[in-house]
This record gives C-alpha cells, structure tokens and sequence, in this order.
C-alpha cells in the first residue's frame, strides 16, 4: 500500500470513528428518560415501624396513611408527608398516649414530612438526603431507597414504587420520654407506591 493510499484509507477511517461516536452520543441523549411526576398511592403503599420494648424485643406499629408526590427520572425528588394521627398500634390507649405530649404531640406538631435535597441515581438505587421534620425538629438524613420499576396494571394506570428502610434517633427530635424503657432508635419501612400524574420532556 503506497502512502497516498495510506494516507487516505486512515483519513476515512477517522471519519468513520467520528461518526460513530457522534451517532452514539445521539444515542444517548435520546435513550434519556424524561422526568415523570407521580402522586402517592396510599392505597397500596406502607409505613411500619419498630423500635425495641425493655429491650427484650421488637415492637412493631405502623402509620394508615401516606401523601405526597415525588419525580423520577433527571430531576428526582420526593416530598412525602405522614399525618401522626394515622398511628396504629393495636391499642386505642397506646395510640392516644403516643399522639399525646409525652411522645409525637399531635395535636401541635400533626404531621411528619420528608422532603429531599440532593438525589442520585445508581441503576435502581436513588441515594437520597432530604430534611425530615418531627415533632418541630428538621434533620437532615440520607436514605437508599430501591427502585422497583415501572408497569401498566389492569386498569391502564401507569405505576411505579420504592422500597426503603431508614433508623432515626427520636431524641434527635426532642421525643424523649420514656428512654430508659423504650428504645431510642426507631426504625421505619416504608413501601412507597405511585400512580402516573405526567411526564415532562428534558429536551430544550
């Protein structure tokens, strides 16, 4: 091969990587998914909590009901919020004590909400920090939360969910009765499920 031909067939060849790597970045882009904004299902999602009883073992309640909305895809986010009178523990007593001054106070702090920061996606991983306010206290905390993907039900409503389970320190928030009986790190699971509101593109 003389150098002319040399020389042209690594001009080509130039070309065509250049091409490739331009119609790959295309690719990319348009594999992108846009931002979806979805209403919390309460229906179908969950918020259980444990903490330890005399440290003899779990205690284990849960909260009836859950609000809010949160966006997948390039700007995720979450604001979810939890009214403190859906407590359950299966003892009307208990639930009133808990919603007293003693513990959550409900009557003067009604609702515990987390609203996030910062999110960051890992595959269907979202790592994300977010303030919680309890009780009249903002903390900022960081959670995992998995990404259980995304479907058409029966009904042709489009929903998506999350699973994540997160341990606070109540005394954070200033609920400090009762420490030296019951445990001080709370544990909360909470199954987070949504129905599709809409869909907003990225491009510009």
């Amino acid at each position: 091969m003389n150098h002319r031909v040399l020389r042209g067939y690594v001009g080509l060849t130039m070309v065509a990587a250049v091409a490739g790597l331009t119609l790959m970045a295309r690719g990319q882009m348009s594999n992108q998914s846009p931002g979806q904004i979805w209403a919390v299902d309460a229906v179908h999602s969950s918020v259980v909590f444990k903490l330890s009883h005399m440290g003899l073992c779990d205690f284990y309640g849960n909260f009836e009901q859950l609000a809010g909305s949160f966006t997948t895809g390039p700007e995720a986010g979450f604001d979810l919020t939890i009214p403190i009178k859906s407590i359950h523990t299966r003892n009307q007593q208990r639930d009133a004590h808990l919603m007293s001054p003693d513990f959550f106070d409900a009557a003067q702090f009604p609702d515990m909400r987390f609203k996030s920061t910062r999110v960051t996606i890992d595959g269907d991983t979202y790592h994300v920090t977010g303030d919680l306010t309890l009780h009249g206290v903002t903390k900022s905390i960081d959670v995992t939360m998995i990404h259980g993907g995304q479907l058409v039900d029966p009904m042709k409503m489009t929903r998506t969910g999350f699973n994540v389970t997160f341990t606070i320190r109540r005394s954070d928030f200033g609920i400090n009765y009762g420490l030296d009986m019951i445990g001080d790190e709370v544990t909360l699971m909470i199954g987070l499920q949504g129905t599709l509101v809409s869909t907003s593109s990225t491009a510009d």
